[in-house]
Parts: C-alpha cells; structure tokens; sequence
C-alpha cells in the first residue's frame, strides 16, 4: 500500500474547517478537476454516507464514509482504475486557526498495481495544489459552504426575525437592481436628473458595504445569527452561480458608471432655430 500525508494551517475555527472539508459535495466549490458530486443517501454526514463523483481522467465512482466523529476526523473508501484508496481527514485547533491533516493511501490490484505508483505521484502533487485551494476558498473573502447538514430551512422553518431580515435584503436587492439598470438608461439615453443621483448614490453606498464586508455582504453574520443560513443570490440561482455574481454585479456596475462618464449629455446646436 502506497500513502502519503498533507497538511495546511488554516484560519478558520476546526468546526467549521470540518464541515466544510467532510462534506465531498464541497469539492465542486474549490477543485477544478471535480466535475460532479451527488450525495446518494439522505440524512446528515456520517458513517453509511455515500456520495457518486467524477472528476477529470477518470469515471464515476462511489465513496462511502466509513468512519466519523464529528468535527474531528472523517474516512472515506473507493475504487478508481483497478485501485482501492481511502482517504483520511482530520482538523486539530491551533493558535489563530485549525492544522487540517489529509492522508491518502492507495492499494492496487491487478494491473492497478503497476499504475498506483504513477497514480500516487500524480495525487500527491495535485494534493499540494488543493491543500491551497482550500485554504483559499475557507479564508478567501468568497467563502461558500454547502447548507449545513441539518439542511435548507424551509421558509415555515425560518424564526420571524430571519424571515423579516429576508424580505427586507431581498427588496433592497430589487432597489439595488433597478438603480442598476437606470443608470445604464441614463447613459444610453444621456440624460442627467436627480434620479441617476440617487442611483449612484444607491449604488456607491453598497459598494461600501461591499469594501466593508470584504467582499461579502456585510450583514451575512447578522443573518446566519437570525437562523438564515442562505445568502440572498443562493435563493435565486445555483451554488456557483451565486458565487460568482457579486463579483459580475461589480463589473456590470463600474462599466455603468463609466458609460455615464463617457456618454455626457448633448450640447444644443446653436445654429438650429430652437436655439436663436
């Protein structure tokens, strides 16, 4: 049997770098070889979990935990190309942070014992690379975790307060929106009235909130202690989708602004009569 160890120190608290790295649903978030995860059984995270999973230059394959104590320590099992590999994760608290151990070993069989030492190189070299994209996606202002294990809560579900919150940060969403797109009209149009003010002003005071928050929205804190565990783009669109659209919105929100810039209103011709 072939095996070797990672590790990384991460800034974040062991609870939460155990969540986020037991669940295989997360890879989707961080590896760009996984190419699809479904867990396969219902339920939360433990042994007699099983997941089906893809990820480039090789087929589908199940992984199953065999061994879980939350919060600390998880093991999977699976086969890939003629080979058994079982892959252990642990996270142990550290000043400032959580030392998040991963080991991988690997038993051929067959002709998989000639490709496991190649297999195991390959890994091993790719395990180097993950150990920092997790650490990024955990630190990084972009964090996203899949739903805790208990799962959504649906909207009864939801204390009054969160869902207050919710209604609340999805209407300032559809303002923020619509300054958005009046400013655009602003521009194509080249038209200067106190509205496109308030717009900009709309949209200034949220790329604040942005700058504050790191990225991120400010009050995600606030809403996850209410017993919203959602971010607001996640109830409209995919993980990834949800993902990526702050930074798009930023894009899409500075190119209005310099079409603004770019499009000033028009002069009047002095020649033309409704000038004399």
């Amino acid at each position: 049997m072939l095996s070797y160890r990672q590790s990384a120190f991460i800034r974040r608290q062991p609870a939460e770098v155990a969540r986020f790295c037991s669940d295989l649903q997360n890879e989707l978030l961080w590896n760009p070889d996984a190419i699809s995860v479904e867990k396969l059984t219902a339920g939360p995270i433990g042994v007699g979990t099983r997941y089906r999973a893809q990820w480039r230059k090789t087929k589908p394959t199940v992984v199953d935990v065999v061994e879980f104590e939350p919060g600390r320590r998880w093991v999977t099992e699976s086969r890939a190309m003629g080979m058994e590999i079982q892959s252990i994760g642990k996270v142990e608290a550290a000043p400032d942070g959580t030392r998040f151990t991963a080991h991988l070993s690997v038993k051929g069989k067959g002709l998989g014992r000639l490709a496991a030492p190649f297999a195991m190189r390959m890994m091993r070299r790719e395990d180097v690379r993950n150990m920092c994209l997790i650490r990024e996606e955990l630190e990084g202002t972009r964090v996203a975790m899949a739903p805790p294990e208990k799962g959504r809560p649906a909207w009864q579900d939801l204390p009054p307060k969160a869902k207050a919150f919710r209604i609340a940060h999805v209407l300032a969403g559809i303002v923020n929106l619509t300054a958005l797109g009046y400013v655009w009209l602003s521009a194509v149009r080249r038209r200067r009235d106190s509205a496109l003010v308030a717009s900009v002003s709309v949209l200034a005071a949220e790329g604040l909130a942005l700058v504050v928050g790191h990225g991120n929205c400010p009050f995600g804190s606030f809403q996850r202690s209410l017993g919203d565990p959602v971010p607001m783009f996640e109830l409209f669109l995919p993980p990834r989708a949800a993902k990526a659209a702050i930074p798009v919105l930023t894009v899409v929100v500075l190119a209005a602004f310099l079409a603004v810039l770019m499009r000033p209103p028009r002069q009047p011709n002095p020649s033309s009569p409704s000038a004399a």
